[in-house]
């Protein structure tokens, strides 16, 4: 029991520092679609191992073999052992973004959940709206 709570008080000392580093870079700010918020919780209702923050990722799947081509996915992180990344509230929900790619294309866009998959429309890519 004590290796437990020392463990989620080092998680939560590791949340803290990265909170601090990640302060100044601005997470994009992304719309959520109701079936999307609902989902969303029911993923987040069923983790217990861990305190889960939602991650909208760029990432390929790979089917019995065959490398698919990327796209947009939901993951998620344990806050106090994610790689680094502010978490932020959004609609109530806790989300990291690790992902450079989320910075560029996801400001302005919305995540959305139908026919059984989480969907996103990216935002305007900041690199490209100045």
């Amino acid at each position: 029991m004590r290796k437990m709570a020392r463990t989620k008080i080092a998680g939560r000392a590791w949340h803290l520092c990265l909170q601090l580093l990640c302060f100044f870079k601005k997470p994009p700010a992304v719309q959520m679609t109701d079936a999307a918020k609902r989902q969303l919780m029911s993923h987040i209702s069923k983790i217990k191992e861990f305190e889960p923050a939602a991650s909208i990722m760029w990432a390929s799947d790979v089917v019995d073999g065959v490398t698919h081509p990327p796209r947009w996915g939901v993951a998620f992180y344990d806050i106090g052992t994610r790689p680094y990344g502010r978490v932020v509230t959004i609609d109530g929900i806790r989300f990291v973004f690790t992902q450079e790619r989320a910075y560029t294309h996801l400001n302005g866009g919305t995540l959305d959940f139908r026919d059984g998959r989480f969907v996103v429309i990216e935002g305007i890519d900041d690199r490209l709206a100045h």
